[in-house]
């Protein structure tokens, strides 16, 4: 059955759609969105393309400015000329001719009507008789070279990671066919879900795919080795086949808790307002789900039909467990102070750790198209554009007039701005007027001089807000960087709404689980500590994009609090048991577990983490794999002291919920 789910999945995953707009993490009902809605439904306002025409001629160029002019869906074409006569010598340019001229350098921008579809058919023209020379810059041509970068290589990050993992598994696994079918397991559940997201037709942003892809595979490895380790322990004294049903009967608790547990975090995610956060819960809640049923059902079968009894020498790692145990057993009072101080430093780091909404995080660094961006916006000091869409009974004229006079303004496009002020805009053609306004409204593209998430683009968003607050009407600022700071609003509600949903939920499954506050509280209050001194380490060198802190406050609590509940669940058994030595038991019999879940974890995030030139991908996947490295480490050496030292609070009685 699971065979033929797995071919039909392979095939419907190829419907899955993927978008490379950051923006489309906003809610359609935030006004930099509806005011971009307005102009491309209302005003047939489309893609603004630019021109950086290196060491060109005036000639040149004008003849271009007429051919543009006549393509279809363009309908305004800024330049030198917009400002002043071509004919007119250099040594008598206006001041404002500087926004479109540098030496040999122009600055050429195209206003157009084409939706981002249609805008590909403009730039394919401008390609077919512009040179080498002239440089088209645009949001269309960008995502067309992300997507070009990006085709193959979520692919190429989970076929790798799967082969780390393979590698690793081989290693530890004294059985050459174990890995296999652990791996073979864990993939189809990965690819069920990838399969029901293409019979669905889910369109999501495009670093989604290969974070829901490595995640899914990761967090749901702990409970194919949760269970394998079990039936190994009861096949040295039983029959594989009573085996097996003892294991699964032993380990449901653990394997349930902590499919519950990362559950809660991802589901904690689909509370988010931004769009990219709920595609992450979404698709990752449901993708645990299938982990965790191939796990009990799929698994089990592959093992006692496959698995045999050839065996080879392998890693020791009984005896390694065993020295560690020994180890913490004797500094269980410095391990615990060692513990106190992670706490502190843990919560205090994370809370000091800078934050950064730019949109270029999510772009490859080596693209064509941003360093001709980044080579434009030095020479023509122009950053960022945006627009304002202003009521048109308004006294917009003087409104527009002001803006373009703010020292952080390059300039501003429009007719009230661009042209002779003695001239009454009536006396304009019509096509020039129309192709800026419509019965309702006004726009007007602003060229600035700053940086996207910088203080001097919030102080000028903040002059131009004011500006535009004295005038009647419902008014708007919107462009890229706009949005990108609404970003950095809702995100910020998001991580503090996400991060209390997941302890909520988290807390309470383990209370329903263990029926021990105290024992629930520590368990949080320790792996929590981890999630912020991972944090903190994350922006040690360099500020972190704003969907880091989000997905280590739900993803690896939710995932890597799994360590700390099997460490707990095998105290609890050693103590109810009578168990002499309980901390000797839990982490002999929980570390081997452990240590493998956590170098799975980190093994399958570091091919992304490494191999990428995506900066935001890079810091989230490589967050994540260190994040399940400390938590794993801290579960293992520093925890276990805990249950020690307050075992009678923790273990000697119940405090009910």
């Amino acid at each position: 059955m699971y065979l033929i789910l797995a071919v039909l999945s392979f095939f419907a995953m190829q419907n899955r759609a993927m978008n490379y707009d950051i923006t489309s993490a906003l809610p359609k009902d935030v006004p930099s969105i509806e005011a971009m809605q307005i102009l491309s439904d209302q005003m047939q306002v489309g893609e603004s393309i630019t021109i950086y025409w290196k060491d060109g001629t005036l000639k040149d160029v004008a003849a271009a400015v007429e051919k543009i002019k006549q393509i279809p869906k363009v309908v305004n074409v800024s330049w030198l000329g917009t400002v002043v006569d071509p004919a007119t010598p250099e040594e008598l340019y206006p001041e404002e001719a500087s926004n479109w001229v540098k030496g040999n350098n122009f600055n050429v921008v195209i206003q157009t009507t084409a939706t981002t579809g249609e805008v590909s058919q403009i730039t394919n023209e401008l390609k077919s008789f512009l040179p080498s020379n002239a440089h088209i810059i645009s949001s269309d041509v960008q995502l067309e070279e992300v997507e070009e970068y990006f085709s193959g290589k979520p692919m190429l990050y989970f076929g790798l990671g799967l082969l780390f993992v393979f590698l690793f598994l081989l290693f530890y696994f004294d059985k050459p066919l174990t890995p296999i079918l652990i791996v073979v397991s864990m993939a189809v559940g990965v690819l069920l879900n990838l399969g029901i997201s293409g019979l669905l037709h889910q369109s999501t942003f495009y670093l989604v795919t290969i974070i829901v892809e490595v995640l899914q595979l990761a967090v749901s490895y702990d409970y194919a080795l949760f269970l394998y380790h079990r039936y190994e322990e009861e096949r040295k004294t039983r029959p594989d086949s009573e085996s097996m049903e003892i294991a699964l009967v032993a380990t449901i608790k653990a394997i349930s808790l902590s499919a519950l547990t990362t559950v809660a975090g991802f589901f904690a995610l689909t509370f988010a307002t931004l769009t990219i956060s709920q595609d992450i819960g979404w698709l990752l809640l449901r993708g645990v789900a299938l982990s965790f049923l191939v796990s009990i059902t799929l698994l089990p079968a592959l093992l006692l039909t496959f698995e045999g009894k050839l065996t080879w020498k392998t890693l020791n790692l009984e005896n390694i467990v065993a020295n560690i145990a020994a180890s913490v057993e004797k500094a269980v009072t410095p391990l615990f102070a060692v513990l106190l101080i992670v706490l502190i430093l843990g919560f205090w780091g994370g809370s000091r750790t800078e934050i950064t909404y730019a949109n270029d995080v999510f772009i490859p660094s080596q693209l064509t198209s941003m360093k001709v961006q980044q080579e434009y916006q030095k020479e023509f000091q122009n950053y960022d554009t945006w627009m304002v869409l202003l009521d048109k009974n308004s006294n917009y004229t003087q409104a527009l007039q002001a803006i373009n006079k703010l020292s952080l303004v390059q300039n501003v496009l429009n007719p009230a701005t661009m042209l002779d002020q003695a001239i009454p805009q009536e006396m304009l053609p019509s096509s020039v007027l129309s192709s800026f306004s419509n019965d309702q409204y006004v726009y007007a593209v602003v060229n600035t001089k700053v940086k996207p998430d910088t203080p001097e683009a919030e102080e000028l968003r903040k002059e131009i807000e004011n500006i535009l607050a004295s005038l009647p009407g419902k008014n708007y600022i919107t462009g890229l960087s706009i949005a990108i700071d609404d970003i950095k609003r809702i995100s910020m509600e998001d991580n503090t709404k996400t991060s209390w949903l997941t302890l909520l939920f988290i807390f309470v499954i383990l209370l329903v689980g263990f029926r021990n506050v105290w024992l629930s509280l520590v368990l949080i209050l320790v792996i929590e500590a981890a999630v912020q001194l991972n944090l903190w380490a994350a922006g040690w060198f360099q500020a972190v994009t704003f969907m880091v802190p989000i997905t280590l406050s739900t993803v690896q609590l939710g995932s890597t609090i799994d360590y700390a509940v099997l460490s707990a669940t095998r105290f609890e058994e050693a103590v109810r048991k009578g168990a002499e030595n309980p901390l000797d038991v839990t982490i002999r019999g929980a570390s081997p577990s452990i240590f493998v879940s956590a170098g799975t974890f980190f093994l399958m995030s570091l091919p992304s983490a490494i191999l990428s030139d995506i900066p935001g991908l890079t810091q989230i996947m490589g967050g994540l794999a260190r994040g399940a490295l400390i938590s794993g480490l801290i579960a293992v050496f520093l925890l276990p002291t805990v249950f020690k030292v307050f075992q009678h609070i923790l273990f000697g009685r119940s405090v009910k919920a």
